[in-house]
């Protein structure tokens, strides 16, 4: 008992020598990280280079390796052991340390052909995290690249509320081609923040005034809400099909309650709002 005691301490002695170095690294005026504790293969690795890395796949082959050296020691020692005894119980010792071997070098080769058979990329490690590719969405008024602006409408994007800038943004990433032809966002001749846009927004609701586009209290100029215009519209009512259904894939991915938008085909154009109070 006391000699597998000894046996089993000085196994993990060997395992923390040669581990836990690792992570020890020096760095050098060639820019190379020299390796406290070197493998026969492996002593440094570039500045750029994860170490563990590179040091943990070697540690793996060299444990295998030393399992297999060790397996055939045991088979020698079980051999002499077999040889040089006649008493039987000292046979079936040799025996049985030599069956124990050859099964500790086949469960550790085994492990290691599953895994490579399965993949072989199961065997590498990557410590590398790849970058995460987004398809930028429009905020504060910034459109994407699809989607195409009546004469002077584009300069009606800054009055948009951030939902509707970033449905809009989304929209135009997403649309058909030849789909999604805005004919209106809040008002050419009253932009948010002119005496304009105040007198059409506060004017009494419904009413038309001639320096108006819009209906007074309409949500191209806020609504009840704040001096933004919360309403878009599109003159190509023949692609509600198309348009509408990007309104609902984009307002999923944007996280926008499909709830908080209205959809009115007026007829000329197909008039959506995006949390407008009315």
């Amino acid at each position: 008992m006391t000699k597998k005691i000894i046996l089993k301490i000085g196994i993990l002695a060997l395992l923390a020598m040669i581990i836990l170095p690792a992570g020890q690294v020096v760095a050098t005026e060639s820019a190379v990280y020299k390796l406290l504790a070197p493998l026969p293969d492996l002593d440094s690795v570039p500045n750029n280079v994860n170490a563990l890395k590179e040091y943990i796949p070697k540690i793996i082959n060299l444990l295998i390796a030393l399992s297999a050296t060790t397996a055939i020691l045991m088979i020698v020692v079980g051999g002499f052991q077999y040889m040089s005894t006649d008493a039987i119980q000292g046979k079936s010792a040799g025996k049985e340390r030599i069956k124990n071997a050859i099964w500790g070098l086949v469960l550790v080769l085994s492990a290691y052909l599953i895994l490579w058979t399965v993949n072989p990329n199961l065997l590498t490690l990557n410590l590398n995290i790849d970058a995460v590719t987004t398809t930028p969405v429009a905020t504060g008024g910034t459109l994407g690249v699809g989607g195409t602006f009546d004469p002077g409408i584009q300069a009606q994007v800054p009055d948009a509320s951030p939902d509707l800038s970033r449905l809009l943004g989304c929209m135009f990433n997403n649309l058909p081609s030849g789909t999604g032809r805005v004919s209106s966002i809040s008002d050419s001749n009253n932009r948010v923040g002119t005496s304009g846009f105040d007198t059409c927004k506060t004017c009494p609701r419904g009413t038309q005034l001639p320096q108006c586009a819009h209906t007074c209290g309409s949500c191209h100029y806020g609504g009840s809400g704040s001096n933004q215009s919360y309403a878009v519209d599109f003159g190509d009512e023949n692609n509600i099909t198309a348009v509408g259904g990007t309104v609902i894939t984009c307002a999923s991915q944007l996280g926008i309650p499909l709830s908080s938008i209205t959809l009115r085909n007026e007829g000329d154009h197909l008039h959506y709002e995006v949390g407008c109070q009315e």
